[in-house]
């Protein structure tokens, strides 16, 4: 009887229309809760051949393509959608990954493969990015209520949290992070696992921890699952386990690189006075006990040729999409991911989920009461910087960091599906929400080479240097370039306005002379016992900044970076990466206050002047210029965009058939003002950067939408608050964007030279866009030997 009524509903299955057989496939699939691998599709491929043909990836690949598109987010190309068969062999592996962290096994033969994809999944979620509005640092609210318009979580991270991502990662970096220290294990062969060429150094076989892909995968993994919770509910042994696990990553910047270049670069791809001594062997890298030093985290620069860019019309074959993960082991194609800024952030979250700074109940109560002590002890004229019980209370309240917004639980879940549960009805295609990680995956694409020049998107002979006889393109010299917007790119790497406002944090200080015995420890061994918290995080130095930012547009010219010392290759670290003496301006001649005048010294003692434009917050924290600043007319950026949004339709149907050839009398000819001109250094018009990568056999056909803001330069100027300065020191602030990767440098130094403080250069990176996490060294300091230094995490601040 069963076999009759079971035969009787399989010909009603087949006698069902194919998009209603379908529309059946893909709800059985994305049933709630919707997490996980579509396996309720097992029995109905198994019911029948015909249904099964019917139904089966191999034949139906719309049908997968759409429910991959219903479980996670997947990497876009532009606003165009993948290839149905693109979409739907990226299923299996994302329900592979899923697979392998539901283990909970670190040891798992897939499990650093599966990490470093998890990480890719996270950086293209859906996940919408939170309003200043949403942030509060004030003791009174509680950490269990949602805010009121809690933003929507994405759906890879649901995945993920469902699979026990945080669980997975913190197994790893306790069990895996420390593994082969030694040496001990090396791989047979660079196809055996991750290789880099420093690991065969004496340096990396003395006891530190590697820092690897994986690692760096399983570091950032677990960021993007912290929370006030999670560390609230972490045993105090274990969160001083994880924060004496991460410590080196922390407080060696000697060995463990936080930026893909040196701070002392601004210019890269490097100028050609710079590549000339690699060659030579000079002035790059000196060796330490350490390994070389500084540290390029891509590999020693070489003196490779220039590439010749290419036009929109050559054809190259358009590859699958990449999730910022190695698919070749080799020194050229490898993207690199670094483990020392996530390590940072877990390890500060831990400091801030800790012990706070005590409060000495002599101190007077708030500015006040200092004050009037002030003025009862019979001084006279400004009170000295002073600490009160108020500035320690609101230090301690402060964050370091702050957190990525976690899945609240909904009301009445009652298992753990009913909280990560993902709704396949939305959507995966809004821009505003796909830019929340943009930069972080732009920099880690883009940024692959020190040595040559990016290519660009036309091949119009304007847009940089010349043509020769041959038609062949001539490189306009560097040297020549510096004052020059940088050529297109194919990703924005940082996100104008995003660094103004209020900053507050905390500068890790350790012990100097500790720092210089592992410093000069012959060998680089790790000391015995490892490090220790009262050695290497001695002072916890709190750090207020107020940060203006500053935009150049055409036709004025961006103030150039100090000219490359002849020894170090230093471009200004000690100065901002401005040149010395160079000083900044505001005042009545400017515009109502709305620019700044950066004055670089000149020749003969005179100076050139370079007007920015000072940006305002509009509601909703979006940056605003002053009313014709971009002149859309004579903008070359507009220009260039227009250009390629030309190309961009007369081409946008050549990935379908890459091979085929085109008729090139059915395309119109472009618009006569749409003459390609250097793209600049940071605006949208970048974003594109053209429809070739430095590496295009590498990357696939993935584009923001054009647009142009016509930003060619980003500076910085700022300083203490007073009220924060009297308890901690006046300070000032100077610094800059370097265009290659988003990298922030900034000069701190006192506001009152003549009382011992020492100047500080800051940078770093903003993680997301409420945490700005990276190093301290002296400005002073010889570029090319390792000195005190630490690391650094400032919260952006509420107004």
């Amino acid at each position: 009887m069963a076999l009759v009524s079971s035969s009787h509903h399989h010909s009603r299955l087949l006698a069902l229309p194919p998009e209603l057989l379908e529309h059946v496939a893909f709800h059985l699939a994305t049933r709630p809760p919707n997490l996980g691998s579509p396996a309720a599709l097992l029995p109905l491929l198994s019911t029948s051949r015909r249904l099964n043909q019917a139904l089966s990836p191999s034949t139906n690949s719309a049908l997968y393509a759409r429910i991959a598109r219903a479980k996670f987010t997947l990497p876009r190309h532009g606003k165009r959608r993948l290839k149905a068969d693109t979409d739907a062999s990226l299923l299996p592996t994302f329900c592979r990954v899923l697979r392998v962290i539901r283990s909970g096994d670190p040891h798992h033969p897939q499990a650093e493969w599966a990490l470093q994809i998890a990480y890719g999944l996270l950086l293209v979620d859906d996940t919408a990015k939170p309003d200043l509005s949403d942030l509060s640092y004030a003791p009174t609210s509680s950490p269990s209520q949602p805010p009121p318009t809690a933003p929507r979580i994405g759906k890879n991270k649901r995945q993920l949290g469902w699979a026990g991502a945080r669980a997975f990662a913190l197994r790893w970096i306790r069990s895996r992070m420390w593994e082969n220290r030694n040496g001990d294990r090396e791989p047979s062969s660079i196809q055996d696992t991750e290789w880099r060429p420093e690991w065969s150094t004496e340096a990396w076989r003395v006891g530190w921890p590697r820092d690897s892909n994986a690692t760096a995968s399983a570091l950032w993994l677990l960021w993007f699952f912290e929370s006030k919770e999670t560390l609230a509910a972490e045993p105090d042994n274990l969160r001083q386990n994880v924060m004496a696990q991460l410590l080196p990553f922390v407080v060696a910047p000697f060995r463990y690189a936080s930026a893909l270049a040196p701070p002392h670069h601004y210019t890269i791809p490097l100028l050609d006075s710079v590549r000339a001594k690699v060659g030579l062997d000079q002035g790059i890298t000196v060796p330490t006990f350490h390994g070389d030093y500084p540290i390029y985290a891509l590999g020693k620069p070489s003196r490779l040729p220039i590439r010749r860019p290419r036009s929109l019309s050559s054809k190259s074959k358009v590859l699958g999409p990449r999730l910022l993960l190695p698919r070749k082991i080799t020194s050229r194609q490898r993207k690199r991911l670094l483990s020392a800024p996530p390590a940072r952030l877990l390890f500060f979250a831990r400091v801030q989920a800790g012990s706070r700074m005590g409060i000495p109940p002599h101190l007077p109560v708030d500015r006040a009461d200092a004050d009037r002590r002030w003025l009862e002890g019979g001084n006279t004229g400004p009170p000295i910087i002073s600490l009160t019980q108020a500035d320690i209370l609101e230090k301690n309240t402060r964050p370091i960091v702050r957190f990525e917004r976690q899945v609240v639980a909904r009301l009445g879940s009652s298992s753990l599906e009913d909280i990560w549960a993902v709704d396949p009805a939305v959507s995966d295609a809004s821009e505003s929400t796909r830019a929340r990680w943009a930069i972080d995956l732009w920099r880690g694409r883009v940024c692959r080479g020190y040595g040559e020049d990016l290519e660009v998107a036309s091949s119009d002979e304007s847009e940089s240097g010349s043509s020769d006889e041959d038609g062949q393109r001539t490189a306009t010299p560097r040297s020549t370039q510096i004052a020059e917007p940088e050529p297109g790119r194919i990703g924005r790497v940082y996100e104008l306005g995003s660094f103004a406002g209020l900053w507050a944090g905390t500068m890790m200080m350790p012990g100097e002379q500790a720092y210089t015995n592992v410093i000069n420890t012959v060998g680089g061994a790790l000391p015995p016992g490892g490090l220790t918290n009262d050695d290497f995080v001695a002072v916890a130095r709190p750090v207020y900044m107020r940060i203006r930012e500053h935009w150049s547009f055409h036709p004025n010219i961006p103030a150039p970076p100090a000219s490359a010392d002849s020894a170090t290759n230093d471009e200004g670290l000690g100065n901002g990466w401005f040149p010395i003496n160079t000083s900044f301006r505001t005042g009545a001649s400017l515009a109502a206050g709305q620019q700044l005048e950066v004055r670089v010294p000149s020749a003969a003692f005179a100076q050139e002047t370079h007007v920015y434009e000072t940006i305002s917050l509009l509601d909703g924290d979006l940056p605003k210029a002053r009313d014709g600043a971009h002149d859309l007319d004579t903008c070359p950026g507009c220009k260039s965009v227009e250009q390629r949004d030309w190309e961009r339709r007369q081409f946008q149907d050549m990935d379908q058939d890459n091979d085929a050839d085109v008729d090139e009398d059915q395309y119109s000819e472009p618009p006569s003002s749409a003459t390609p001109s250097p793209a600049v250094a940071l605006s949208p018009s970048s974003e594109d950067g053209g429809f070739s990568s430095p590496d295009s056999e590498d990357e696939e056909d993935d584009w923001e939408p054009l647009s142009c803001d016509g930003v060619q330069d980003v500076v910085f100027t700022g300083e203490t608050d007073a009220n924060h300065g009297q308890a901690w020191h006046h300070y000032e602030y100077i610094g800059r964007v370097r265009p290659w990767d988003g990298l922030i440098g900034l000069l701190m130094r006192p506001r009152n030279r003549t009382i011992g403080l020492a100047t500080y250069f800051i940078s770093g990176h903003l993680v997301g866009r409420d945490t700005f996490e990276g190093t301290w060294q002296m400005a002073a300091q010889d570029v090319l030997a390792p000195s005190w230094g630490g690391s650094l995490c400032l919260a952006r601040g509420e107004e």
